[in-house]
C-alpha cells in the first residue's frame, strides 16, 4: 500500500488529478488515502504516457474561460460531466444559460436605447425644420413688406364699369323687342 500523498509527490500531480484517475478504479476514489501497489504502478504509467506524448518542455495550458466561446464551454461541461458526475454538469449548464440570457438581454437593451436616441434624434430634427420653415416665412413675410405695392390702375376698372353697363342696356332692349 502507498499513502496517497507520495503518490502525488513521486507523480508530480495535485490530490486532486490522483483522485481522478482513481475514479473509474475505485468507489472509495473521493475519499481514500491509500493505493495498492497495482493502482500506484497504474498511475506512475499514466503519468509517464502523458509526458511521453507532449513535446519536450510542452505542457497542455487550457485557455481561460472567458475567452472561450460559449459552445466551447458547452462541450467542456458535457465532458466534464462525464468524469466528475450530473449535478456538477447541471450547475454548469445552468450558469451557461444565465449567461446566454444575459448577453441576449444586454443586446435588447442596446437596441432599445438606440432606437430611443434615433427616435429622439427624429423628433429633434422635425423641431428643427419646423423653426426653418418658420423662420423662411417670416424672411419671405419681411421681403414682401419692403416691396413696393402695384397701383391700382383705372383705366381696367373703367372698362369693366362700361362693359357692366352696355350689357344692362342691352338686356333692356331685349326685353323690350320680347327676345
Amino acid at each position: 500500500m502507498h499513502s496517497i500523498t507520495d503518490v502525488c509527490n513521486e507523480a508530480g500531480l495535485s490530490l486532486d488529478d490522483i483522485r481522478c484517475l482513481l475514479m473509474d478504479v475505485r468507489a472509495d476514489w473521493a475519499t481514500t488515502e491509500t493505493v495498492s501497489d497495482s493502482e500506484h504502478s497504474l498511475i506512475l504509467q499514466s503519468v509517464q504516457n502523458i509526458n511521453a506524448a507532449l513535446p519536450e518542455g510542452r505542457q497542455i495550458v487550457p485557455a481561460p474561460l472567458e475567452q472561450m466561446p460559449l459552445d466551447q464551454q458547452q462541450r467542456l461541461v458535457d465532458n466534464a460531466s462525464q468524469v466528475f458526475g450530473f449535478p456538477l454538469a447541471i450547475a454548469a449548464l445552468q450558469e451557461i444559460k444565465m449567461v446566454e440570457a444575459l448577453q441576449i438581454a444586454k443586446n435588447q437593451a442596446i437596441q432599445g436605447i438606440v432606437e430611443q436616441k434615433r427616435t429622439e434624434l427624429n423628433q429633434y430634427l422635425h423641431l428643427q425644420s419646423q423653426a426653418d420653415q418658420t423662420a423662411f416665412i417670416t424672411a419671405l413675410h419681411s421681403i414682401a413688406g419692403v416691396c413696393p405695392k402695384k397701383k391700382a390702375d383705372g383705366t381696367s376698372q373703367a372698362m369693366t364699369d362700361e362693359a357692366t353697363a352696355t350689357n344692362l342696356q342691352l338686356a333692356e332692349i331685349l326685353e323690350l323687342m320680347g327676345k
